[in-house]
């Protein structure tokens, strides 16, 4: 399933974001926009309703199985949120002090959003890359993709 990066905050220098794509697609996961995602989304919904409306249930939507309608619409992305935390006691390099992180679905199939903290061993923090590269590795590694 592809990837959507969603920036929290504020988001990072481009070279950043950069480094952080180009990881991700040569792990051969395909990287997408937040326009992109929205359009897998919309087809989703649309695919669904037109099931719905195939078998009668599009009449009978409210409050009560809205709920239902949702969960049963499969994902099409996953979302994965960072918030990388500089340290800015220094000002001539990007350090990275930590990385705040989340991974889900578009639609969410789950309702606990379960937010996840990388913190970088100390060691030379003058070049973010290294740093990212482990963190991404990591995310990669829990298994949380699908």
């Amino acid at each position: 399933m592809p990837v959507n990066i969603y920036y929290m905050e504020h988001p990072p220098p481009d070279s950043i974001q950069d480094f952080i794509k180009v990881f991700l697609l040569s792990k051969k996961l395909e990287v997408i926009k937040f326009g992109e995602a929205m359009s897998l989304f919309q087809q989703e919904m649309q695919s669904e309703v037109m099931d719905w409306m195939a078998t009668g249930k599009i009449s009978k939507i409210n409050e009560g199985n809205k709920a239902e309608f949702s969960r049963s619409l499969d994902p099409v992305c996953n979302v994965l949120g960072i918030t990388i935390f500089n340290d800015t006691t220094t000002k001539n390099y990007f350090n990275i002090d930590s990385i705040h992180w989340f991974l889900r679905s578009l639609p969410p199939k789950d309702t606990n959003k379960i937010n996840r903290r990388f913190i970088p061993d100390t060691g030379d923090k003058t070049n973010p890359y290294p740093i990212l590269k482990i963190f991404l590795d990591k995310v990669i590694a829990s298994n949380l993709l699908k």
